[in-house]
């Protein structure tokens, strides 16, 4: 019963739109405030999957492959599917970071590009403008919807990114402390310092941990953030012993404005 359900899912799916395949629900938030319900979006990675313990599941294999365009967004799962794409002849590849400057970061003695841009508003903007060129060269005949939709969608995060700057304007610090870096673009935007638990994607070092407890007595830190699926070990130790609070960021919501501004009120309420 579960096989024909399945294989009635991917007809519907399949044929009733054009199909395109996104890595992460921020993106399929993106590509739907612009293209709305012109086309089905394949979402690569769920919100529950922890982006660094990924395995791609033949129902997203399939849609993949029936996908006129893969929007890219350079995460490291990505990575261990690129093969796949040659295998996929009219599938086009679509860099959503096109002309943004990307900030850098170190691992395995090789320099790597922070791809979390998605968490600044500003940035965003352009995000979107590259979805929508890309539609517009798929779907010509939806140019002028699409166009309509990015300049209301950029007008959107305008307001967005206004609503989020007043939270932090009666701020009285700008460190925050969190096990994964995946908040660098949202920091530098509202000129906060993200400090790492993790580094460099392992855990910390002895050296490392006692200057993030050096940081939590001296700026009177109150408050450790997560994501889905972190590691609690050094949390755990650092909210015991220093009577810290652990609150939950969602990088990979689905309602990714509403999400978005949750989070940055939590950011802000352990700022004052």
């Amino acid at each position: 019963m579960k096989k024909i359900l399945f294989v009635l899912f991917l007809f519907c799916f399949s044929y009733a739109k054009p199909i395109v395949s996104v890595s992460i629900y921020p993106y399929e938030f993106f590509v739907k405030k612009i293209a709305k319900n012109t086309i089905n979006v394949n979402v690569i990675l769920s919100e529950s999957i922890d982006e660094h313990n990924f395995e791609l599941k033949p129902k997203n294999m399939i849609l993949l492959e029936k996908s006129d365009i893969y929007f890219y967004s350079n995460l490291e799962f990505e990575e261990l599917i690129k093969e796949k794409f040659k295998d996929y002849k009219n599938l086009k590849i679509i860099n959503t970071q096109e002309n943004l400057k990307l900030l850098k970061y170190f691992h395995d003695n090789h320099e790597e590009f922070d791809p979390h841009t998605w968490l600044d508003p500003i940035l965003v903007k352009q995000i979107a403008k590259n979805i929508t060129n890309a539609l517009i060269n798929q779907y010509p005949q939806n140019t002028n919807f699409y166009n309509k939709n990015l300049n209301a969608f950029l007008k959107e995060l305008d307001i967005l990114n206004e609503n989020i700057n007043k939270l932090f304007q009666n701020i009285n610090k700008n460190e925050f402390i969190i096990y994964h870096p995946s908040w660098g673009y949202f920091a530098k935007r509202y000129k906060l310092i993200q400090i790492p638990i993790q580094l460099n994607g392992k855990e910390p070092k002895p050296k490392y941990m006692q200057s993030i407890i050096n940081t939590i007595k001296t700026k009177n830190i109150n408050t450790i953030f997560i994501q889905t699926n972190s590691s609690l070990n050094e949390v755990n130790y650092l909210s015991k012993n220093y009577n810290l609070y652990i609150k939950q960021l969602n990088h990979l919501s689905k309602e990714w404005d509403k999400e978005l501004f949750d989070d940055a009120k939590k950011i802000s309420q352990s700022l004052k």
